[in-house]
């Protein structure tokens, strides 16, 4: 089940979502039940990648909550790339704490400077020269974080390297799916 969520662009291509038609329960990421989630489908993964959208709708979040542990349980590598927008919440003041709850673990966080902010205090600036600041913040099971800030670049941190590269110039028309194509990109040349 899906519907139609309303954006709305910037004159440089960057988009807010403005809202809904219809429930804000009626969209695929919201649809994810526990007795669907079948751990054998994992045994050959390499990589688990999920975002965080699911997490506020409660069916949801308890599947969710079980592929992170399954994951945990069969070594399988987490990939987690935060896409928090506040809209979907529907107001939940828990969205930060159910956040940091399931991101607790991952292998590799992606995030926006903002999110990075949002969820751990840092200042995006601060975030985007020091990446590994955010990577001691999330714990010695987290390999890398990346932290993406539009065309200002991405600043990353793994382990013993990091640094910031600068986006390509590219004409921006629309920005929606710029991260989701960055942490595709980066996990397929890895």
């Amino acid at each position: 089940q899906t519907r139609n969520v309303y954006v709305t662009r910037d004159e440089l291509g960057e988009r807010e979502f403005a809202g809904f038609s219809g429930a804000n329960d009626g969209f695929a990421d919201c649809a994810t039940d526990l007795e669907r989630v079948d751990g054998t489908l994992l045994y050959s993964a390499s990589w688990v990648v999920t975002g965080t959208l699911g997490l506020a709708f409660p069916s949801t979040r308890e599947a969710m909550m079980s592929i992170r542990d399954i994951c945990k349980d069969l070594d399988i590598l987490r990939v987690t790339d935060v896409n928090y927008r506040p809209v979907f919440w529907d107001g939940n003041k828990n969205a930060r704490e159910e956040i940091l709850r399931y991101i607790g673990g991952t292998s590799i966080l992606k995030a926006t400077a903002d999110e990075v902010e949002f969820l751990f205090g840092i200042d995006r600036d601060e975030a985007m020269e020091r990446p590994y600041k955010v990577l001691k913040t999330m714990g010695p099971e987290c390999m890398g974080v990346l932290i993406t800030d539009g065309a200002a670049g991405v600043a990353y941190s793994f382990e013993s390297h990091g640094g910031v590269m600068d986006s390509f110039a590219v004409p921006t028309v629309d920005s929606t799916g710029a991260g989701d194509a960055f942490t595709a990109g980066f996990l397929y040349c890895t």
